[in-house]
């Protein structure tokens, strides 16, 4: 048989332990205390208990996301949509950006007018320059009806004298042996009443 408080084992014949009897019983422990009812205080402690529970600091309440966003716009000089000086800025960008734009028109215009373009030649008349100057051309190659003039490439300008053009561009044409070779033409011509005179044709 065994004790079940020291787990001492004792004897088939003994009634109690022998280790319990010399060690004694364990002392109980000590009840608690019993705390007095709020109830049963006077008046004059509670509203000490009072005070005290008031005099408590209290926690800092740690501002959300959107609060603090909510601060940070509302802070003087972080709403760039409605900042004076950047309206400012961008008004006074635009203003620039407009009078270089002027200007640039202006300066282009008096370079256009200033270029020698002879009696203020226009689309149709360069075109009939042109037209007669490749007639000029044709008449100096090996195989006339191979010619093909390319869209790139061809420029008129006056010369010096007045009524007189030049005119240079390219050409595609066969040569004495069949083979299509391109070449470049200048020539040189004015306008003697209703007709075109080539003063010089020279194909390279």
């Amino acid at each position: 048989m065994i004790c079940p408080k020291c787990g001492y084992a004792m004897g088939p014949f003994d009634l109690e332990c022998e280790r319990c009897k010399r060690l004694g019983e364990p002392a109980q422990k000590a009840a608690k205390p019993e705390l007095p009812s709020p109830f049963d205080l006077p008046r004059e402690q509670l509203q000490q208990l009072d005070q005290a529970h008031e005099d408590v600091p209290q926690e800092p309440e740690v501002p959300t996301a959107p609060a603090i966003a909510a601060g940070l716009q509302d802070q003087p000089g972080n709403d760039h949509r409605n900042s004076p000086s950047l309206a400012r800025k961008l008004v006074a960008g635009g203003a620039l950006f407009g009078c270089a734009w002027i200007c640039y028109a202006i300066g282009s215009c008096a370079w256009y007018c200033m270029t020698d373009r002879s009696d203020s030649m226009g689309l149709e008349r360069e075109i009939e320059i042109i037209s007669h100057a490749q007639v000029a051309v044709r008449h100096h190659l090996k195989s006339p009806s191979t010619a093909r003039f390319p869209l790139s490439g061809t420029c008129c300008s006056a010369t010096s004298t007045p009524g007189q053009y030049l005119v240079t561009g390219q050409v595609d044409a066969q040569n004495s042996f069949g083979a299509m070779l391109r070449s470049d033409w200048v020539v040189v011509l004015h306008k003697e009443g209703a007709t075109w005179v080539a003063d010089s044709v020279r194909v390279y």
